[in-house]
C-alpha cells in the first residue's frame, strides 16, 4: 500500500501520539521510514488535535490533507482541524467506534484505501 501510494505521487506522513523518537525508531526497525516525508510526534505528551493544529499553522500540512486513523481520537483530531478523515478497520479501533465519528471514508482493507486514493 505505501509503495503504491508513493509511486502514485501521494505525500505520506505520520502523526502519532507516541514520542517522535519512538515513532522514528519503529519505522526504521520495520524499514518503513523512507515512505514518509514527515513523522510528527510530540516531545512531551500532547493531544493529537494540537499536533495537527501546529502542522497546519506552519504549512507542513495543507487544508486538503486526509488524516487516516484506526481510532476515534484520530478522526476527532482531524475534524477539530477541519481536515477530511478516514477510518481504517485493520488497526485497533472497530467499525462501531469509527462509524460513531462519521468519517469522510471508512476502509476495510489496505487495498480498498489504495484503490480509492489512486483515483
Amino acid at each position: 500500500m505505501l509503495s503504491s501510494l508513493r509511486a502514485n505521487g501521494q505525500r505520506l506522513g505520520v502523526c502519532t501520539s507516541k514520542l517522535r523518537s519512538n515513532a522514528v525508531n519503529i519505522l526504521e526497525h520495520f524499514e518503513l521510514i523512507h515512505y514518509f516525508e514527515l513523522v510528527s510526534g510530540p516531545a512531551t505528551p500532547q493531544p493529537k488535535s494540537q499536533q495537527l493544529q501546529e502542522l497546519r499553522a506552519t504549512g507542513t500540512i495543507r487544508e486538503d490533507a486526509l488524516m487516516i486513523g484506526d481510532r476515534a481520537v484520530d478522526l476527532q483530531a482531524a475534524r477539530s482541524n477541519s481536515l477530511r478523515n478516514a477510518g481504517v478497520l485493520w488497526g485497533y479501533g472497530d467499525r462501531e467506534e469509527l462509524e460513531a465519528e462519521g468519517p469522510t471514508h471508512l476502509f476495510a482493507s489496505p487495498e480498498e484505501l489504495t484503490e480509492r486514493l489512486q483515483r
